[in-house]
């Protein structure tokens, strides 16, 4: 008996939380969703922040849900377009397991919270983020006021859920800088999907605008940068067509996926930014077509050049240059016929 109370008691809470959606355009429900509409929610890659409402301490003591929760769904709405939702974790999917056996949830971690992102599995978020935030503590010597603190309200109620989110978010869309093999793979490679860019120097202006733009329109897509001056890319030819026809010097990108990848077409160019993102978005539309992609004939290697193969050093013209430039500098140096006599003389005079 006392199990199926417990059980009618979620229920009835659940249903409570429901009516509190009525309201609320920015929360939705999950637990009618079709099989496709969740996959798209757990996997499509864009960010959803998404509460078992089953889980103890999920909703207020009359079945509510927590104006932290909301406010921050209203934040992120704002400053992410993310989504946020509220579902029954405990219910069968049609798989037949649970929500917190499919994404593999503490459900003991509770209030249960988790975000949703990129296509990866999904983050469990720490259950403190939930509560109410406490008044902030005044100011190291400032004077004590007779008032008391006045309580957290409004949208400052979901800041810090929102900060943890938009940090979280902040990590998997990061670019990378690749220096060896492990990370090429780890990082990239193995990922569901990667926009990797070779360049000279580190990544300039140009890679971080487009990665700040790109990452909303392309949210499964992973992003990595190669020196290719101070790091060598031994299937670089391949990954760039072949025919060594590109600009070694341009600044270049390639999408691998499933270790198949794709070129940008403008690799024998500078490719602008705005023509990267329309790739991109090529690329988008694209990706379920494994023949729009080309497989690699073996997994990349990455490893520092040796001091002398860096930048011009690394082609023989480049080397001849330096060695030009060099002979010059030696030449310069050399005295000239004249003073050669002068300093023959003064020798002489001086052993006399």
């Amino acid at each position: 008996g006392g199990g199926l109370g417990a059980v009618a008691l979620i229920l009835a809470l659940v249903g409570a939380a429901w009516n509190n959606l009525a309201a609320s355009e920015t929360v939705v429900r999950l637990d009618d969703a079709t099989p496709e509409r969740l996959q798209e929610a757990f996997f499509g890659g864009a960010p959803w922040l998404v509460l078992c409402a089953d889980s103890r301490r999920a909703l207020t003591g009359d079945g509510q849900l927590r104006e932290t929760f909301m406010e921050a769904a209203l934040l992120l709405d704002e400053s992410l377009r993310s989504r946020s939702a509220v579902m029954n974790c405990s219910a069968p999917l049609p798989s037949g397991k649970t929500v917190y056996e499919r994404l593999r949830l503490n459900a003991t971690k509770a209030p249960v919270l988790f975000l949703a992102m990129g296509g990866d599995r999904p983050v469990q978020l720490e259950p403190k983020l939930l509560k109410r935030p406490s008044p902030p503590k005044p100011k190291k010597g400032a004077k004590k006021s007779a008032a008391p603190a006045q309580p957290v309200r409004g949208a400052d109620l979901g800041k810090p859920l929102e900060k943890a989110v938009k940090q979280a978010f902040m990590r998997r869309y990061a670019l990378q800088e690749l220096k060896d093999t492990k990370s090429l793979r780890s990082r990239c490679i193995e990922r569901r999907a990667c926009a990797l860019f070779l360049g000279h120097g580190g990544p300039n202006q140009q890679v971080k605008n487009l990665v700040q733009h790109a990452r909303r329109g392309s949210p499964l897509l992973r992003w990595a940068y190669v020196d290719v001056s101070a790091f060598k890319l031994d299937a670089e030819e391949e990954l760039m067509g072949g025919g060594g026809k590109h600009n070694p010097h341009a600044l270049r990108l390639v999408v691998l996926s499933d270790k198949r990848f794709k070129t940008f077409p403008g690799v024998a160019t500078q490719g602008s930014e705005k023509d990267m993102r329309y790739f991109l978005r090529e690329w988008g539309a694209a990706a379920p077509d494994r023949d729009a992609m080309q497989p690699l004939a073996k997994l990349p290697a990455l490893s520092r050049r040796s001091k002398g193969k860096r930048d011009g050093g690394a082609s023989g013209a480049g080397q001849s240059a330096a060695k030009s430039r060099a002979a010059d500098s030696t030449a310069s140096r050399r005295p000239g016929p004249r003073a050669r006599a002068t300093n023959k003389a003064a020798a002489a005079a001086a052993a006399a």
